[in-house]
């Protein structure tokens, strides 16, 4: 069984789903320096490297592997080179790629209501911090806005400044009030705006938290959602799942 076959809403109770705005940021430290790749193999292999870093050669048959890398890397990289000080285009395919068209297909999935957010603040200590020393603004990482919600000392155990604090009082009360009311507003207070709930269109509403006074902006993510949606995966998946099965069996 594979969730792209067979997902099943087991209950029918609110989810709140969201991404940060630089997911991929934390791939960096194995491929690029301050200026340049640091692994060309990356480049000569791209087609393949990439169905690996995000997943699809897992259900994609690997005929159609060079004419989805090719597509790729058409759209982030136009020169078709993965040439020097191309972080953030690396940071968006993979943003995109792995987490964007995820989030959204899950929250279409889902017949519970669900409120999406947009977390796009830097807190004064990031993740990036333990896997690199890039001195490059390419949007909050993968796992910072946990920063904001849970204090981990053996990570950093500074206290947070005013700004900090400030935006994690925020996501605390969004969060607690998610959790504990009927109705979600965009800043936990009973008196802030409501937070609506997600409906799939080019231009569904999501919650953007940049600072302590967050606010609802129009879906940014439609286009990148349906470049992705419309690649040429095959979703071999049943061939795979055999194929795995039997070799298992005959290494039993």
């Amino acid at each position: 069984h594979h969730p792209i076959y067979d997902f099943k809403q087991e209950s029918f109770v609110p989810a709140i789903i969201g991404l940060n705005s630089g997911e991929g940021r934390m791939f960096l430290a194995s491929l690029y320096n301050s200026t340049s790749m640091i692994n060309t193999e990356f480049q000569t292999y791209f087609n393949r490297l990439l169905s690996i870093m995000l997943f699809y050669n897992q259900y994609t048959r690997h005929e159609d592997l060079d004419e989805i890398g090719d597509i790729v890397l058409k759209e982030y990289f136009p020169s078709g080179r993965l040439d020097d000080n191309t972080h953030l285009n690396m940071v968006n395919m993979i943003s995109d790629g792995c987490f964007t068209h995820c989030v959204v297909d899950m929250a279409k999935k889902l017949s519970s209501p669900v409120y999406i957010y947009y977390y796009d603040y830097q807190n004064e200590f990031s993740n990036n911090k333990l896997f690199d020393s890039l001195q490059k603004n390419l949007g909050v990482t993968h796992g910072d806005e946990l920063n904001s919600l849970f204090k981990n000392y053996s990570l950093n155990s500074n206290d947070l400044n005013e700004d900090d604090l400030n935006v994690s009082r925020l996501l605390v009360n969004i969060w607690y009030r998610f959790a504990t009311f009927e109705t979600s507003t965009i800043d936990g207070t009973d008196s802030g705006p409501a937070w609506p709930k997600f409906t799939f269109s080019e231009q569904f509403d999501i919650l953007h938290i940049d600072s302590a006074q967050p606010k609802i902006i129009q879906n940014p993510f439609y286009e990148k959602y349906k470049f992705w949606n419309q690649l040429p995966y095959s979703f071999n998946l049943n061939q795979t799942i055999t194929q795995e099965l039997l070799n298992i069996k005959t290494e039993l």
